[in-house]
């Protein structure tokens, strides 16, 4: 899992600020709920072939519209492969 950290962290995080190891330590605690934002997305993002912006765009409720051979063509869409 990576590590979430607020912004005021992310100097000490980095090391362009001295730190001990106790307090990287000590950083690495649970990122609040409501500093977070989420949402369904398309099941592309699963793949790592995939790499384009709108993979982080919000899903419609009703359908995930995709292009049978995926984003430009590239038959990276897998959503109809069978698992396994």
């Amino acid at each position: 899992m990576p590590a979430l950290l607020a912004p005021d962290y992310w100097a000490t995080w980095l090391g362009e600020t001295g730190a001990s190891a106790n307090d990287l330590k000590n950083m690495l605690k649970p990122y609040p709920h409501s500093g977070m934002t989420f949402w369904p997305v398309t099941r592309r993002v699963g793949n790592v072939r995939n790499d384009s912006p709108d993979l982080f765009a919000p899903l419609s409720e009703k359908s995930e519209p995709l292009s049978p051979r995926g984003i430009n063509g590239a038959g990276t869409d897998d959503r109809n492969r069978p698992a396994g």
